[in-house]
């Protein structure tokens, strides 16, 4: 029993720690998505006023407003 207890305690803590590490990342994961969507979009309005059509950044199709909600 005391083994048990003793494995608990040595695999316990990092367990704690990178659920928390992970718990903290995910929001910025969310932000860096948003962002590199919002980039793709804005690349992909001056490649249109360059001339250049079907570009792939158009596969996004997300402008800035609507892709809060992703």
């Amino acid at each position: 029993m005391e083994e048990i207890l003793q494995g608990i305690a040595n695999v316990g803590f990092p367990i704690v720690v990178a659920a928390y590490l992970l718990v903290r990342i995910e929001g910025k994961l969310d932000e860096l998505t948003i962002s590199i969507h919002q980039l793709a979009w804005v690349v992909g309005e001056k490649l249109d006023a360059g001339g250049v059509a079907n570009h792939a950044t158009h596969s996004y199709n997300c402008a800035p407003h609507r892709c809060r909600g992703k």
